[in-house]
């Protein structure tokens, strides 16, 4: 959650961060499914009319091809389109580098044992820490995270996580550095509901492609304030849960090192 401190979900480059650690110099995959949608995805105004037409299409593609053939279009990420959503980039951005640059000046790639705790936030229950394994770490790395953390752990493969099954995440890195000599878990607190979430990025990477240089408008601070609050509310009881639920998994990492 740390790119969010400027508010924008991407990277200064546009890109998704959780979906940015692949292999560059390979070719990169191709998301068919998501060319068919880009248009709607982010549409060139905001205007009724425009987000109506937009929705509807996106509706018959549901209809017509299934829940999860949607998701996979819209969360699978894409390479193709810079100004659209989850773009994964066609090389390494500066705040990648600057994780490999951090691993490498501590030597974590020499470690015994290491326990990664990812944060993030808006999929599942409101406030509600879910402890999500990556499908890259397989079910090894699923059994070595309910070892430290207890069954609450869940993994895309079992069909238990939030998350859909995505390539590139920040676990690729670390499952590349350590193998099964690192346990990783994405610490996804939940916020508001699916649609509310779709609607603020549509905006949110609108305002990037559209308006880059609008930056003190009335529209561009409505936009960014509720980028912001859709993935931090400002509400006491979300804070106090991700401080309850922080604190316990925590505890739980600091453990397992002793044992």
């Amino acid at each position: 959650m740390l790119w969010f401190a400027w508010n924008p979900r991407v990277t200064a480059e546009g890109c998704d961060l959780n979906r940015h650690f692949v292999d560059f110099s390979r070719p990169l995959p191709a998301n068919p499914r998501y060319d068919d949608l880009a248009q709607h995805f982010v549409p060139p105004d905001l205007s009724e009319d425009t987000l109506r037409r937009a929705d509807a299409v996106i509706a018959e593609y549901r209809r017509t091809h299934g829940e999860l053939a949607f998701r996979m279009a819209r969360q699978s990420a894409q390479h193709t389109d810079p100004g659209g959503i989850f773009y994964r980039g066609i090389g390494p951005t500066e705040a990648r580098r600057t994780l490999e640059q951090i691993a490498e000046d501590f030597d974590v790639g020499a470690r015994d044992r290491v326990i990664i705790v990812d944060y993030h936030s808006c999929l599942g229950p409101y406030g509600c820490g879910e402890l999500q394994t990556e499908e890259v770490s397989g079910l090894d790395g699923h059994e070595r995270a309910v070892r430290i953390f207890g069954p609450s752990a869940t993994s895309p493969i079992l069909g238990t996580s939030a998350a859909t099954s995505l390539y590139g995440t920040q676990d690729d890195f670390w499952e590349g550095a350590l193998g099964d000599r690192h346990t990783y878990i994405c610490l996804e607190y939940g916020t508001y509901s699916p649609e509310v979430l779709a609607e603020g990025r549509r905006k949110e990477q609108w305002l990037f492609v559209h308006r880059p240089q609008d930056g003190d408008s009335e529209l561009t601070r409505a936009i960014r304030n509720a980028t912001k609050n859709n993935s931090y509310p400002q509400r006491m009881d979300w804070k106090e849960m991700v401080a309850w639920r922080s604190h316990m998994v925590h505890r739980q990492a600091l453990e397992a090192f002793t044992t």
